[in-house]
């Protein structure tokens, strides 16, 4: 059986070690045919040359990799790390919401340090979102095929069908760097009848949008290797974040509904403002916000 929690390549590092044993992380064997078997030795090994301090862990089961990242973090964790689950129990998306985390998709968190700058840390979350869209679009083309993929804000990726995969950043701070830890879930066999009566809209999979050969490890490498571009862009010419991503949205011009914890409205997104705050144009005028509950993006 493929070894659980960690590769035998980690067993040396006495803070991986402790991870396991202190039980920051359960497992409950379930093993499928739907999914590529994660071989962590090899993921290391194929992104030495992308990231040299590189962590992969990969666990059957677990409640949420965010949190597991993010005990992770109190243990002095400094290098990029990467947790793969086949499944989660309490995968979780923003504003404490459920994320349908069944055997079938690639539930990742993925753990980084940045140096404090002037560059706004808001801007992270829609760096993400980016990355993973575009390594969607570079493995579907890489496997022969194409997938029409776009951003809604901050960073859901959907297609016409409906959602296909949702990000939750979360970040811890000390003096000198900010710890980012994100979760991605991306569908990629369709989900099953019961898990979608859990969800109130339209969910797709990457099976349905194109019927290729995706696998986890493919699209983890894509991602490692588009998060690093857009890391740099941050951290050097973050007003680049801001025209990528409203390149890769359709909401620009769009009527939106907008649902906030204090107020719900309707308006026209204009754009993004320089830290990332969605701009939208109201009978009262223009408003910009930083977070929502729910945004309805008008088809007409």
């Amino acid at each position: 059986m493929t070894e659980s929690l960690l590769d035998s390549r980690l067993r040396g590092d006495d803070r991986c070690r402790n991870f396991s044993e202190n039980g920051l992380i359960t497992t409950k064997v379930k093993m499928t045919e739907k999914l590529d078997i994660i071989n962590t030795e090899r993921l290391v090994a194929v992104l030495k040359p992308l990231v040299s301090n590189c962590k992969v862990l990969w666990i059957e089961e677990t409640e949420s990799t965010n949190a597991d990242l993010l005990k992770l973090v109190e243990t002095g964790e400094t290098g990029m790390v990467l947790l793969i689950a086949d499944s989660q129990t309490r995968g979780k998306g923003r504003h404490q919401r459920r994320w349908a985390s069944p055997v079938g998709g690639l539930y990742m968190s993925i753990m980084f340090r940045l140096e404090k700058s002037s560059s706004p840390l808001s801007l992270i979350p829609l760096a993400i979102g980016i990355a993973l869209r575009d390594a969607i679009v570079d493995e579907a083309i890489q496997r022969g095929g194409s997938v029409d993929v776009h951003l809604k804000w901050p960073n859901d990726l959907i297609t016409d069908r409906g959602k296909l995969a949702g990000i939750l950043c979360e970040t811890t701070e000390n003096e000198e760097h900010w710890n980012v830890v994100a979760g991605l879930g991306v569908n990629i066999q369709p989900l099953g009848e019961e898990d979608k009566r859990l969800i109130l809209n339209p969910v797709t999979s990457l099976q349905e949008e194109a019927k290729l050969d995706w696998t986890r490890a493919g699209l983890v490498v894509a991602f490692v290797r588009n998060i690093l571009r857009q890391k740099f862009d941050w951290e050097s010419k973050p007003d680049l974040i801001i025209k990528k991503w409203s390149e890769s949205s359709r909401m620009i011009g769009k009527r939106l509904t907008v649902r906030t914890a204090k107020e719900t409205f309707t308006g026209l997104a204009e754009g993004l403002g320089e830290a990332g705050t969605l701009k939208i144009r109201t009978s009262e005028g223009v408003k910009e916000i930083s977070s929502a509950e729910e945004i309805e993006v008008h088809r007409a």
